[in-house]
């Protein structure tokens, strides 16, 4: 009995500690003074789980699209509850540039004959005015054009010659006359010059 008592008191002082201490306890029917112990029994005592020291373990990040397990250790029961969750692929962005807007096609131009390159020798008594009804035409041409550009879009069908081509042509004979006169006054007068005044939108 005295055996028994020893074992019981150094279980219960075996509480406290940290770790727990082993016992050597021989088997029933071993405890008596005239008989010889012949095996002995380990016996181990252990203290409760303490729920403060409950842990939880998370592997490291995974790679993006493969699942991540985190194991949760429960301080009641000491079961094991695995918790998988999926994670979701990052969304791939690209560095594509927005499409770009339709094409309207070429800008119309208004097109005319060059007057320079189909006038004779001009005498030097006629060269400045020539010259001056010259720069007029490509003046007005230029103007011309950019009102061209301008009316993209109106849909009325004679804006253009109306408004724009009708006006250059008369600008253009009144111009080509001055010229024949000029010239005329120095020599003989170049004759069908009005042809080079009609004008074209391509």
């Amino acid at each position: 009995m005295g055996a028994i008592a020893a074992v019981v008191l150094v279980m219960i002082v075996n509480e406290a500690n940290d770790p727990p201490m082993k016992i050597l306890v021989p088997p029933p029917g071993d405890v008596g003074p005239y008989v010889p112990i012949t095996s002995v029994v380990e016996v181990v005592v252990t203290q409760p789980t303490d729920p403060t020291t409950a842990t939880t373990k998370v592997p490291s990040p995974q790679q993006p699209g493969q699942h991540q397990t985190s194991t949760t250790r429960q301080p009641a029961t000491g079961q094991i509850a695995r918790t998988t969750a999926a994670r979701t692929p990052a969304t791939k962005t690209t560095g594509l540039e927005p499409p770009a807007p339709p094409d309207d096609g070429p800008v119309p131009v208004i097109v005319c004959p060059n007057v320079a390159a189909a006038l004779p020798a001009v005498p030097a008594g006629a060269q400045t005015e020539v010259t001056r009804e010259l720069r007029n035409l490509e003046t007005w041409l230029a103007e011309a054009n950019r009102r061209l550009v301008a009316s993209v879009g109106i849909s009325d069908p004679g804006f253009v010659h109306n408004a724009i081509l009708g006006p250059l042509i008369s600008q253009r004979i009144a111009s080509l006359d001055r010229i024949a006169i000029a010239i005329g006054r120095f020599g003989p007068r170049p004759a069908g010059l009005e042809r080079l005044a009609p004008c074209s939108v391509r």
